[in-house]
């Protein structure tokens, strides 16, 4: 017997962009890697993971202030998507709480799962990373922070807009591929910028577990004036891994870039693929390389910036190192 359309009692309800965040979710195993790393006692309400992923749905769906977390859930029908949920006060401040300070000490292992999980569900593309670091300030006073091991203090320094303020330090790599986030970390405010950029992407690579699905040679590390020290160069090719960054066109460095596009312009090949190291400058550079004296590019501040042009030829590998006293290696 047909049911007549009168006889049926309808229910709306609201939740909006969770249609499209939640499989997502799910698909990433996102809650069971949570659960993985920070188990909760049998007989809690709920784990860990679960609130983990309703504090991720409330960012995603609703990214204000983190409170009123009951209230956010009845807005977006959190009963009917999660069966675990009885009642929306269960999803409160205090459960939130107790799982970000679980989350705290295993966030890097974590994200680490996530990013790896994501690249091959994804086909995130990996193979170009840009690096950067950014001060984060913060106005006011603030009263004396504990020393607790490996949490980031505020501490005194310049904001990009040369402020002397009470900052913290952000560091994140994104992929080339959409500019997508694949790690980050808050460091102390007085941290300095040049020694962040090694040990940063080997806590990725670790973590990530990235060479397990990508060499590390197949990677360009693409960053900006702070990270060609000699100690980082020497890192990435230690690690087979490829660079491009600017350089600050010292009488060094003219020196390399004439053997290099000497040995590129004579047809000169590596028989395989190398590591490649790329020191980025201006065009004009380039031109005025033969000049005595380097020519009007040599008297710029040696922070300049510099563009993102490179030679042709330059497929070896390349080392612009900024001791004086250290060889460029590949331009043989």
């Amino acid at each position: 017997m047909a049911t007549q359309l009168h006889e049926v009692e309808f229910e709306t309800r609201t939740i909006g962009p969770l249609v499209l965040t939640t499989p997502v979710l799910r698909r990433l195993g996102f809650r069971e890697m949570v659960n993985r790393h920070c188990p909760i006692a049998e007989q809690a309400e709920l784990d860990h993971g679960l609130v983990a992923e309703l504090v991720t749905q409330s960012r995603l769906s609703d990214p204000t202030a983190l409170y009123d977390l009951p209230g956010w859930a009845e807005r977006f029908a959190i009963a009917a998507l999660y069966p675990e949920i009885e009642r929306t006060g269960q999803v409160n401040d205090d459960r939130a709480g107790r799982m970000l300070d679980a989350l705290y000490e295993q966030r890097a292992v974590i994200w680490g799962d996530l990013v790896a999980t994501a690249a091959r569900h994804y086909g995130l593309d990996l193979h170009r990373l840009h690096a950067d670091t950014m001060a984060m300030t913060f106005a006011g006073l603030f009263a004396d922070q504990p020393a607790d091991a490996g949490v980031p203090r505020l501490e005194p320094g310049y904001n990009p807009a040369g402020e002397w303020l009470q900052q913290l330090k952000l560091f994140a790599l994104a992929a080339g591929d959409g500019g997508l986030p694949v790690w980050f970390d808050v460091l102390p405010g007085g941290t300095g910028d040049s020694t962040t950029y090694a040990p940063q992407f080997a806590a990725f690579s670790d973590h990530a577990r990235l060479a397990r699905f990508l060499p590390l040679e197949d990677i360009i590390l693409i960053g900006d004036r702070k990270m060609p020290t000699a100690e980082n160069q020497l890192t990435w090719l230690r690690l087979n891994l490829g660079y491009i960054g600017p350089i600050t066109l010292q009488d060094h460095h003219r020196q390399t870039l004439r053997d290099l596009l000497a040995a590129g312009h004579h047809g000169h090949r590596s028989p395989r693929p190398q590591p490649v190291l790329v020191g980025a400058a201006p065009v004009c550079a380039f031109e005025r390389l033969g000049e005595p004296g380097g020519g009007p590019t040599s008297k710029r501040h040696a922070g300049h910036r510099g563009g993102t042009a490179a030679p042709a030829g330059l497929g070896q590998q390349i080392c612009l190192q900024d001791a004086g006293d250290h060889h460029p290696a590949g331009a043989e």
